[in-house]
């Protein structure tokens, strides 16, 4: 074996031993929950469209659900079979004089993100206590913030919804 070809084996075992690696890497991160594969399989074509023209935005939501206004600045999408909205996916705009209660925050973990409107927007899962949790995602715009969230209170069933409604966000100015 000539000088040229024990190189070229060598390179070729240090790339087939980092592509393992980063493999074995890629599947441990994957079991553990720290990457997600995101299924979107519900079809959104048929579904409703909500406008709100204080902010200039629209968003899909699923033809057998509601949605309430409150001020114009909270939307909430909930199932017409659900008596109330506590299972909602809502949608509340805020400025840049907003003051949020730090109590509404809490400790949170990044679960996923996905591209909206040429923005990588995180999702994230914050921890209420045993057994409930709300996912949370914002969207910026000029000096609005558009804010989605989705709390598990009475039925996990829903959560799908949310990275759907969220996906069909659009800007209408």
């Amino acid at each position: 074996m000539n000088k040229n070809s024990k190189r070229f084996v060598h390179i070729f075992v240090l790339i087939i031993l980092a592509l393992v690696v980063i493999g074995g890497i890629g599947y441990y991160a994957y079991k553990n929950g720290q990457v997600k594969i995101l299924k979107w399989n519900i079809p959104t074509e048929n579904w409703k469209t909500y406008t709100n023209t204080k902010y200039y935005y629209s968003v899909k939501y699923p033809d057998d659900w509601n949605f309430k206004e409150d001020s114009n600045v909270y939307v909430y999408f909930y199932p017409k079979n659900e008596s109330n909205y506590q299972t909602a996916i809502s949608i509340w705009t805020t400025d840049k004089n907003t003051i949020f209660n730090p109590v509404i925050g809490g400790e949170y973990r990044i679960v996923r993100n996905i591209l909206i409107n040429e923005q990588k927007i995180d999702i994230k899962k914050y921890k209420k206590g045993p057994p409930d949790y709300y996912i949370k995602a914002s969207i910026k715009n000029g000096d609005n913030t558009f804010n989605f969230r989705y709390s598990n209170h009475l039925n996990k069933k829903y959560e799908p919804y949310f990275d759907q409604i969220l996906s069909t966000f659009q800007f209408t100015n």
